[in-house]
């Protein structure tokens, strides 16, 4: 759609996932099957969220190595001590939850970190992050369904 607005203007989707399950990798697994022909391309990197940079850096790294000429990054929110983006939209020191991803983060987190903290204790932890207790009970009955 906005190519059609602007056709100079070429997008594509890198895909990349360095957290698996509540756990996180060194490198991540970088997807780069829908780039074509982004030899000598100025290219814009946008991401949402950075903690250690190491995703940024590694995506810039595979993009100059497939041949793009340039690569700047942009970042939504970024908490790492030394940002690998060029552009940080806000730089914050929490953990950042986005409207679009509040149920699965507070999922994952009742899967993998509070697994064995009891009912109140998730509670307390999850509110103390800033997700509201209703979408934390409904995920733990959500969660209590699958067992």
């Amino acid at each position: 759609m906005f190519n059609d607005i602007n056709p100079g203007i070429d997008f594509k989707i890198v895909t990349c996932k360095r957290y698996y399950s509540g756990f996180s990798k060194k490198v991540p697994e970088i997807q780069t099957g829908t780039l074509e022909n982004i030899c000598s391309k100025k290219i814009l990197l946008i991401d949402d969220v950075e903690d250690e940079g190491i995703t940024i850096k590694s995506v810039k790294e595979k993009l100059l190595e497939l041949g793009a000429s340039q690569v700047k990054a942009g970042v939504l929110y970024s908490r790492s001590n030394k940002s690998n983006a060029d552009f940080i939209g806000v730089k914050g020191k929490g953990f950042a939850i986005f409207p679009w991803n509040r149920f699965q983060e507070i999922l994952e987190f009742l899967k993998f970190e509070l697994v064995h903290s009891s009912p109140k204790e998730k509670l307390k932890v999850l509110t103390k992050m800033g997700f509201l207790r209703s979408e934390i009970i409904y995920c733990m009955k959500r969660l209590a369904k699958c067992f």
